[in-house]
């Protein structure tokens, strides 16, 4: 049996207001597997293999990008390095949230981006195992979600890191954690 489950950071720009988080849950069908030409987007995260299937994520999310005219984002290794960051943590102490247990937000692990500049930033989370937790089924279930969608398509961002992270937070399954953290800087 294959699960998933995401979680959603609404955008935040360069202001002291932090929007709350939403949870859903969803599952993701066979039949949209297959949908990309990324190598590995159809493939279940292996352990050894999770920067083979970050790439796979950031692809199957550029395509969707690009099918609905949005330009392609850059992967940006301040996003990337908060991004695997996240995953690693939330698997390790067992927690599924923007926000970390000693409280750290989105915004405060994305200092290192957004430290001097205008910003915008937006941040993604899902977890899956099984066909579920493919880099096309988790970019699927985003899709499928009008919020997720919204920050996943969203004009402003220009680029992109994925975190990708072996385990699920909440179970000893078998499976992988995902955070994809979008930005903007001027």
């Amino acid at each position: 049996m294959s699960s998933l489950r995401f979680h959603l950071r609404p955008p935040h720009h360069a202001c002291p207001i932090v929007a709350g988080a939403l949870i859903l849950l969803a599952s993701a069908t066979s039949a949209e597997a297959g949908r990309t030409s990324c190598p590995g987007g159809a493939d279940v995260p292996a352990p050894g293999a999770v920067e083979r299937t970050a790439e796979a994520v950031g692809c199957v999310i550029n395509e969707e990008r690009a099918r609905r005219g949005r330009r392609r984002l850059r992967l940006q290794a301040n996003l990337q390095r908060a991004a695997g960051l996240h995953s690693r943590d939330m698997v390790r102490r067992s927690y599924f949230s923007h926000t970390s247990l000693e409280g750290r937000t989105s915004v405060t692990r994305l200092r290192g981006y957004t430290h001097g500049f205008v910003w915008k930033i937006g941040e993604t989370l899902a977890w899956g195992s099984g066909g579920s937790g493919s880099p096309e089924a988790i970019v699927q279930a985003w899709l499928q979600s009008a919020t997720h969608r919204r920050v996943m398509l969203d004009t402003d961002y220009r680029e992109v890191g994925i975190g990708v992270a072996a385990g699920l937070p909440l179970s000893n399954d078998a499976g992988a954690t995902f955070t994809a953290d979008y930005g903007v800087r001027r």
